[in-house]
């Protein structure tokens, strides 16, 4: 039987999934069908410890299609993240040596897929934090991969570029507004202008009479407030803007790493050429602790900065198309990282 699930977004019912899933066994396969009616309604983010992540969105591929609603405001970089921890199917027990804990196969994969679901769950949390750091609210190229180190330890890795999006009635009624308001602060600066000057004479002729000194400074408090008003609105900063330029004092000059692969139309890309970077480790000696899970990130670490000297060496100025990938056999892995040098000109 073929499974069927309905998918609703309206403003009044929040998103709505309704149907018949299968129901998964990890040994048997699929053993039924479950009936489910279920409604999401985010209320909003509250949390006065900031350790939530929402508001982010990922997405597997590089652009949005023209019919989607979103465009991309700004492209901040390159972001990733690195999670380790225990695999139930390798515990082992003290004594003489070391033996296996053999526990039953129904058992010990269940353990193993709710770790994983676990995992998957705090690695893509910890990554949108350190998108919404640095200004971002989407990820475009989202990559995630699982590698399974046997008794090291089971890594979730996973890695995008962060992005700021925006949707185009938006955008486009900000635009809108910005006009408008600039509009009308000019005809008002012009009008006060055209007012100062026919009562110039005159304002001068009564000051001497009367024995005043005007030296102006009425003008230039109502050009000044009115100037003043016209540059907040003028330059008013847009999200993406204030992101943006947030984005600039922190960078450094360095190769950017984007996994995408797509660009729009505005966006001009100059190849250089296949870039890439490969080390092998061993891995016996690793845990599944905190230390060790840095040195995991540092390994990736020294391919990413050797990558970028490669870019360098090409006089490019981006990699594009960036993947990482990881072959594991005993205690051996094989890391790996390719991309094209390129230069990109109006992200």
């Amino acid at each position: 039987q073929t499974t069927t699930a309905t998918k609703s977004r309206n403003s009044s019912s929040g998103g709505v999934i309704d149907g018949w899933f299968p129901i998964y066994d990890p040994l048997e396969g699929v053993r039924g069908e479950l009936g489910l009616s279920i409604k999401l309604n985010f209320i909003g983010d509250v949390n006065p410890f900031r350790d939530s992540s929402a508001g982010v969105q990922l997405f597997p591929f590089s652009s949005f299609d023209t019919h989607s609603g979103y465009v991309v405001q700004h492209i901040f970089g390159f972001v990733e993240e690195l999670v380790v921890a225990e695999d139930p199917e390798f515990e082992w027990n003290g004594g003489d040596g070391y033996n296996n804990n053999f526990r039953l196969a129904r058992s010990s994969h269940e353990r193993r897929q709710t770790l994983m679901y676990l995992l998957d769950a705090s690695v893509r949390r910890r990554m949108c934090k350190k998108v919404l750091e640095m200004g971002g609210n989407a990820v475009l190229g989202y990559y995630q991969s699982f590698d399974m180190e046997g008794d090291s330890g089971i890594v979730a890795r996973t890695y995008g570029t962060c992005v700021l999006i925006e949707k185009k009635g938006k955008l486009q009624k900000y635009n809108n507004h910005r006009l408008d308001v600039s509009s009308k602060m000019m005809k008002g600066m012009n009008r006060n202008r055209g007012d100062d000057d026919d009562n110039d004479g005159k304002g001068r002729n009564s000051g001497r009479e009367r024995g005043d000194v005007n030296d102006g400074s009425d003008g230039e408090m109502k050009y000044g407030s009115a100037s003043k008003m016209i540059m907040n609105n003028k330059y008013h900063l847009s999200e993406a803007a204030a992101a943006a330029a947030r984005h600039r004092e922190n960078e450094v000059d360095e190769v950017q790493l984007l996994t995408m692969k797509d660009f729009g139309l505005r966006v001009r890309v100059r190849i250089g050429g296949l870039v890439t970077a490969r080390s092998v480790k061993y891995l016996g000696k690793l845990a599944s602790n905190l230390s060790d899970q840095e040195t995991r990130d540092g390994w990736w670490q020294e391919l990413r900065d050797e990558i970028r000297s490669h870019a360098k060496t090409l006089c490019c100025s981006h990699v594009i198309g960036y993947a990482e990938a990881s072959t594991i056999h005993d205690d051996v892995c094989v890391l790996s990282i390719t991309g094209t040098a390129a230069t990109v000109r109006g992200l």
